[in-house]
Parts: C-alpha cells; sequence; structure tokens
C-alpha cells in the first residue's frame, strides 16, 4: 500500500502495512492505491459515524452485463437508519446500475437497473459475526437469487428480465451513488468490515465454494486480489477469515 509521500507513515510490524501519522484521529484528506497483493486477510474497516467521506472505489473495466454475481464478506453490528449500502455499481445512463444493502428491519436490499428486490432473510446481516453474502441475477427470466454463508437464503422469477446492467460504470464499497462516483447521503453510509469482493458477468457460479475459502477464485469483472483500489478515510487490518474457520 502506498500513500501520497505528503503524508508521513509509520510501518505497522506486524502487519507491514504502511499507515500514515495523521489519520488517529484522522485530520484531512487522504487517499492511496492498492495495484495488487490484496488477498483474503487484507479487510477494510468503515469506522463510525456514518459519513460521505469514507468509500473506496475499485478500478474495475465493468462490460454490459445480461447476468451478475456480486459476492464479498461483510461483519457489522450497525442497525443504520432506513437502508445501508456495501456495494454499488453506477453507470452514467442509471445510477442505481446495481446496489447490495440491508434495510434497519435486517433484510437485504438489492437493486438492479434502479429495480429493487427487499429479501428477508434467515438471521440478521447486522448481528456482528461475519458473513459470506452473494447476490446473482439473470435478464432471462429474471432468475435471482441471495446467498448467505454460501447457501441460498431467498430466490425467485421475474426480476428485471430482458434489462442490461450499462458498462463502464463505477464500483463504490461503503455508499450508494446518486451520481457516477458521488452523490453519496450520509444516511445510507456503512459501518463495518469488508473484505473478498468478486463479481462476475455469469450467474453460473460455484457460490458455495466461493464462501468455503474459495475466494482465490476471483470473479471475471472484479477480482478482490487484482482490482486496485482508491482508498478514502477507511483503514485496513489483516485476518485469516479461513483460518478461523
Amino acid at each position: 500500500m502506498t500513500f501520497s509521500s505528503r503524508y508521513p507513515f509509520n510501518l505497522n510490524p506486524r502487519t507491514g502495512i504502511q499507515i500514515p501519522r495523521d489519520l488517529e484521529p484522522y485530520q484531512g484528506d487522504w487517499r492511496a492505491e492498492i495495484s495488487s497483493g490484496a488477498d483474503r486477510t487484507t479487510i477494510f474497516r468503515w469506522p463510525p459515524p456514518q459519513t460521505t467521506k469514507s468509500y473506496v472505489k475499485l478500478q474495475a473495466a465493468t462490460p454490459a452485463m445480461t447476468a451478475m454475481t456480486a459476492c464479498l464478506r461483510a461483519k457489522t453490528a450497525f442497525i443504520g437508519n432506513d437502508e445501508t449500502f456495501l456495494l454499488s455499481y453506477a453507470a452514467t445512463s442509471t445510477d442505481n446500475s446495481f446496489l447490495f444493502g440491508y434495510t434497519r428491519s435486517g433484510v437485504i436490499s438489492s437493486l438492479v437497473s434502479n429495480s429493487k428486490k427487499v429479501t428477508p432473510v434467515f438471521g440478521m446481516i447486522y448481528d456482528g459475526a461475519w458473513h459470506h453474502w452473494c447476490f446473482s441475477w439473470n435478464s432471462r427470466g429474471g432468475k435471482w437469487t441471495v446467498y448467505k454463508d454460501g447457501m441460498p437464503a431467498a430466490a425467485g422469477t421475474g426480476f428485471q428480465t430482458g434489462n442490461i446492467i450499462p458498462a463502464d460504470g463505477v464500483w463504490i464499497i461503503g455508499q450508494d451513488q446518486d451520481t457516477v462516483g458521488g452523490g453519496f447521503d450520509a444516511t445510507q453510509a456503512y459501518v463495518g468490515d469488508v473484505t473478498s469482493i468478486n463479481v462476475w458477468n455469469t450467474d453460473n457460479v460455484d457460490v458455495a465454494a466461493v464462501a468455503n475459502c474459495g475466494d482465490n477464485f476471483g470473479g471475471n469483472v472484479i477480482s478482490w486480489y487484482d482490482v486496485s483500489k482508491e482508498i478514502h478515510e477507511v483503514s485496513s487490518y489483516r485476518e485469516d477469515l479461513c483460518h478461523l474457520k
């Protein structure tokens, strides 16, 4: 991880991560970029309180998609106000091209091309424990599935049948985009930990294998290990979640 030279840093001897000295407490604007080398032990943390300043931009070349699967690992105890979003994809033609988050009542909220699917699942997303979440969708028949910890938690058909998720958009972790790359609302901002985001342009993914520490499969749209990450007011640490299994 490298930071702009105008920010002196300390080297964390345990993790080997360079940390700007003025981040604790945070003072001013900063950003970092990771070109490669992130693995499943690299975890990003969004600290409280909610703010529009905390986010990670994933620099991924995204094709138009008639099918997709988006997966991530998250840990949070944050209930939120109304809706809280972990991952968003916005394109010029459609700001809510894809969104994944949850509501105050604990149900999953997923959007494809501005259409929302609110899905109750067993247990709460904000239980303070690590969970692996995936959302898959196919425009052919509108088939969709929400997965929790590798298992289908809810599914259906007829959702955005015939739709296309547009190309060349922007992926943001921790915020809902009302404009491409911006337009954030602090009341919808995420608070918690996230890692292992992978996205495929197909719904034919072995989600159970990915959830069972197979994150190194990597998505063909976003691969957590290869995608460049532009970081804004988000800290990082390392923990081998698979070692805890």
